[in-house]
């Protein structure tokens, strides 16, 4: 199957490796636009890093997506970027010790 995901955003918790990662990787080479999320501030740097070079629109931001703060911050990092539109998101992130 090859769907096509150019004109669209998606956004990608957990992406600073594993699954979040791969999943950000698989919408890269579909033509989205890509919001890299992840508590890992080098990790999803670097994944960002890594991400420009298959294409341009890539944006990152960092944090702990497991509270209300944390979601707010996500919902607010990126919408200037991606004139207020999310076309898909990847909740792919795990929450650790709770």
């Amino acid at each position: 199957m090859n769907i096509s995901f150019e004109n669209k955003v998606a956004l990608v918790t957990g992406a600073g490796s594993g699954m979040g990662l791969t999943t950000a990787r698989a919408f890269a080479a579909a033509g989205a636009a890509v919001a890299l999320a992840d508590v890992n501030e080098k990790a999803v740097r670097s994944a960002a890093e890594e991400l420009v070079a298959v294409i341009q629109d890539v944006h990152y931001v960092f944090g702990d997506f497991s509270s209300e703060p944390g979601l707010l911050l996500l919902r607010f990092s990126g919408p200037e970027f991606y004139d207020d539109m999310w076309h898909t998101l990847a909740f792919t992130f795990g929450i650790v010790g709770r």
